[in-house]
């Protein structure tokens, strides 16, 4: 089970770093980026790197305690919701390609 969900984290466009620390972070529950490396036998910078671009993806979110950074995961069903997007998006630019297609290819 845990190669399909690399596998499909994967095909929706995270790397292999943000999938270690996404998973780490998801059995650690709020943690700090050292514990999401040791956890995901990351470099502490690399990890730091993974979950602010997993925050940017929308992913992950963090609070901040005594000056220290907490992570935490955001409802994976957020996944479906980033998914959805980008096939409706996908969907808007299909016709205009279709009809460039038509126009050079028929």
């Amino acid at each position: 089970m845990e190669q399909k969900i690399i596998d499909a984290l994967s095909a929706i466009g995270l790397i292999k770093t943000e999938i270690k620390a996404y998973l780490a972070l998801l059995d650690l529950g709020q943690s700090l980026a050292g514990k999401i490396a040791d956890k995901s036998s990351l470099y502490r910078k690399n990890v730091y790197d993974a979950l602010n671009s997993l925050h940017k993806k929308g992913l992950v979110s963090y609070v901040i305690k005594s000056n220290r950074k907490y992570w935490n995961v955001i409802n994976p069903e957020r996944i479906n919701e980033i998914v959805s997007e980008k096939l409706d998006l996908v969907r808007e630019i299909t016709p205009s390609l279709v009809e460039k297609y038509k126009s050079k290819y028929q």
